[in-house]
């Protein structure tokens, strides 16, 4: 992988990767689903997802088996409420940059404490 991609996770075990990247998630649900989320792809492995075109290029998405959803706007913003109740926005920022300083790490791309994937 590499230095755009990190992983957290969530509450109930529920693995959140970010590639800045490309500019999509992925959930990883304990009980087996697993669900990509970005602009440009929705695809649910183990679920289906329904998804409404919405004005101005957003998009809404509900998961069927894991009851995730959100909306998820022309410029790639991710806004995530998972089914217990936790709500998540991310945001890619332009290109992730890897020059070893904390602010270009994940803390300073998306906000959140996490891990890089190697």
């Amino acid at each position: 992988m590499g230095a755009e991609r990190f992983a957290v996770v969530l509450p109930e075990g529920i693995r959140l990767d970010v590639d800045h990247r490309e500019r999509f998630i992925t959930l990883i649900n304990p009980a087996g689903p697993i669900d990509i989320i970005g602009i440009g792809r929705i695809e649910g492995i183990g679920e289906t997802i329904a998804v409404r075109l919405l004005s101005g290029g957003a998009k809404g998405f509900r998961c069927g088996q894991s009851s995730h959803g959100g909306l998820i706007e022309a410029d790639g913003t991710i806004h995530l409420g998972l089914k217990n109740g936790l709500d998540l926005v991310v945001r890619f920022q332009g290109e992730a940059i890897d020059d070893g300083t904390s602010e270009n790490g994940c803390s300073g791309q998306c906000g959140l404490d996490c891990e890089e994937r190697a």
